[in-house]
């Protein structure tokens, strides 16, 4: 995330396109508070990145089955 005021903004803007273009996200300042953000319009999901995918060590109705044992004190 690039930080930047509204003046640099205006005088290198081009620039700052690029670096969104490039899925950088810009961070607008005025008068030492933030006014803006900018972001690109084709934002890709991380997921979709993933070459590894996980994978569980246990069936899933495993894992939301309550765990009974451990509150046997408590109960």
């Amino acid at each position: 995330m690039i930080t930047v005021s509204v003046n640099e903004l205006r005088d290198n803007l081009m620039h700052y396109l690029d670096q969104i273009t490039s899925g950088e996200t810009i961070l607008i300042m005025q008068k030492n508070r933030y006014v803006a953000r900018m972001v690109s319009v084709n934002q890709n999901d991380w997921r979709d990145n993933m070459k590894i995918l996980p994978k569980l060590l246990v069936p899933p109705s495993q894992i939301i089955e309550p765990l009974t044992d451990i509150w046997d004190g408590y109960l």
